[in-house]
């Protein structure tokens, strides 16, 4: 394993190309096996942090345990690989609406999302700020589902007229280095997309 090949060894958290962070770790597969990782949209890995393991949820097991580890590195020493160690930053988010809610395709037709809200979260990843994002879209002012800090930005929401997060919905969640992912929201989480969709900036 040469310096720099994992991000135990060197290698930035940021992707040098989409210029956004990879972390968390997850389970990856490819030929040779599973293994734990990370990825980024540029392409299918971005690192390997593991050796391999023979199925699935062996390698479940030891992200869950952080038994993982690569040239003699112990995963649960690395702190750059959990984000409970990592502080929270701002990440900038703008919501986009698809006019085909609960179509989870719907967004790749063109001019089916509009632009329709913006406001900056706290959070540790931008996957954690897409569930943030969520929770306050989903909320109500007399019933929050978010941390209470979000209220204001409960209110602005529905006094807007805008409905809950739905499937097919897609969040593009940006930060102070100037990179910006695009998120679709799915049935149970939310996944990173390649590029960035189009849409209008007004409903």
């Amino acid at each position: 394993m040469l310096p720099g090949e994992t991000l135990a060894t060197g290698c930035p958290v940021l992707c040098p190309e989409r210029r956004v962070e990879v972390l968390p770790l997850r389970v990856l597969h490819s030929s040779a096996g599973y293994y734990i990782g990370t990825c980024c949209a540029c392409g299918p890995a971005y690192t390997r942090e593991s050796g391999y393991y023979a199925t699935g949820p062996l390698a479940e097991a030891a992200l869950a345990d952080r038994s993982l580890g690569r040239g003699g590195i112990l995963a649960s020493a690395v702190a750059v690989y959990w984000t409970d160690r990592v502080d929270p930053r701002t990440f900038h988010i703008a919501i986009l609406h698809t006019s085909e809610p609960s179509r989870l395709h719907g967004f790749m037709a063109a001019g089916t999302l509009a632009r329709v809200f913006e406001f900056p979260v706290r959070a540790r990843t931008p996957e954690a700020a897409c569930k943030v994002t969520f929770a306050v879209a989903n909320s109500e002012p007399d019933s929050l589902f978010c941390d209470a800090r979000y209220a204001d930005q409960v209110a602005a929401y529905r006094a807007a007229g805008l409905r809950s997060l739905a499937i097919g919905d897609v969040l593009l969640v940006g930060d102070d280095t100037g990179g910006e992912t695009a998120w679709v929201c799915g049935p149970r989480s939310f996944r990173l997309l390649s590029v960035t969709p189009t849409y209008r900036t007004s409903p």
